[in-house]
């Protein structure tokens, strides 16, 4: 398993525990063997790349960007970029499992049921964090 946390903003974020964090949820998922992504960004910069890629012109908490969605690209074991916000979350626990479920596969906007799928997921690995 390989985590490459970029830390782009000046707030002083100890990465250590979101790292053990995505390493749980990564094995309790079956992904031993993956390589995400991972970057701390600004209010700006998460507004921007929302915008861009998402056609909302608002800030939000996390984005992911699973490795099928990157046009080009392609490695082995890749599953793609979690960007998170730490200004707009009070829980960057929760949002880092957010993301790792949405790479992994799991779409709360596909249906109720997806949506509930995905919360009962997001509720399992919280309680072991917590």
């Amino acid at each position: 398993m390989e985590l490459n946390f970029n830390v782009l903003i000046d707030d002083k974020i100890e990465t250590s525990f979101l790292e053990k964090v995505a390493q749980e949820v990564l094995l309790k998922e079956k992904k031993k063997d993956a390589i995400v992504s991972i970057a701390l960004v600004d209010g700006e910069t998460i507004k921007r790349i929302n915008r861009d890629y998402r056609d909302k012109d608002e800030k939000t908490d996390v984005l992911a960007f699973a490795e099928k969605d990157v046009e080009g690209f392609s490695e082995k074991n890749y599953l793609g970029e979690i960007v998170i916000c730490p200004a707009e979350s009070d829980d960057l626990v929760k949002v880092l499992i957010h993301g790792i479920l949405h790479l992994i596969g799991y779409d709360h906007e596909k249906s109720q049921e997806a949506e509930k799928e995905m919360r009962d997921k997001e509720d399992k690995y919280l309680v072991c964090f917590k």
